[in-house]
């Protein structure tokens, strides 16, 4: 008999065991956004989780660092100056593997959480920000964002 629970513990590894995460593990994020207030926010949110934030105030920015840090989460405004959450979705696939994209908002409501998860997102934080919660959700993002990485290393999906 095939133990699929242990196949499917192997497919998704504890960010704490990628080197990220649960209190002092680095996790680097980029968050796309026009206001240094909202990375201000995050940055206080994330600050006990050793997770880090870096601020791009444009899509190609978020690009550039994305580049630059390696960071596996792309935090996005659902909307921004040159652009939306669907434009971080994209860029988050011009990367080998795709980097996981969180969307930041204040208006929560389900039909909006499931457009966001049936177009490429990871998931959404809202605001105001609960540190475990968004600490949570990021260090699942980074998680995936590892684990996708390990099927296009293999060929399979």
């Amino acid at each position: 008999m095939l133990d699929t629970t242990r196949r499917k513990a192997a497919v998704l590894i504890p960010a704490r065991e990628l080197g990220g995460s649960a209190y002092g593990a680095k996790i680097d994020c980029v968050f796309v956004t026009p206001w240094a207030r909202s990375v201000a926010e995050a940055t206080r949110a994330l600050r006990r989780s050793g997770i880090r934030v870096h601020h791009a105030d444009t899509i190609e920015r978020a690009r550039a660092m994305l580049g630059l840090t390696g960071a596996k989460v792309l935090l996005a405004e659902a909307s921004f100056r040159d652009g939306n959450w669907q434009d971080a979705v994209a860029l988050s696939e011009e990367f080998a593997p795709p980097v996981s994209v969180v969307v930041v908002t204040t208006v929560v409501d389900e039909r909006f959480w499931i457009t966001l998860i049936e177009n490429g997102a990871y998931d959404l934080v809202p605001r105001p920000f609960s540190s475990i919660e968004f600490a949570r959700i990021v260090e699942n993002a980074y998680s995936h964002a590892w684990a996708v990485r390990g099927v296009h290393r293999s060929g399979t999906a």
